[in-house]
């Protein structure tokens, strides 16, 4: 038995509810889009699935970094780089 979490999606076509698995970081739980963990989402990201009324949807996520700190170090002594 595999270890997954669920992201429930709704068809944008008629709302009937859709079922990705993320094998990413494991919570065991149930998400929606709006409280699954980031992780989560960039593992589904480019998933499909067809619902019967017709539709064939996927998950696209984009990433954007806030900040990134580097620690660059050299000899002895350390430097910061932004």
């Amino acid at each position: 038995m595999g270890v997954f979490d669920t992201v429930c999606v709704p068809c944008p076509g008629c709302g009937r509810e859709h079922e990705f698995f993320s094998y990413a970081d494991p919570y065991l739980d149930r998400f929606t889009l709006d409280n699954a963990p980031d992780v989560v989402l960039a593992d589904i990201s480019g998933q499909q699935q067809a619902c019967g009324c017709g539709f064939i949807f996927a998950i696209v996520t984009k990433v954007s970094a806030k900040a990134i700190q580097l620690t660059a170090t050299k000899g002895r002594g350390e430097a910061e780089l932004e």
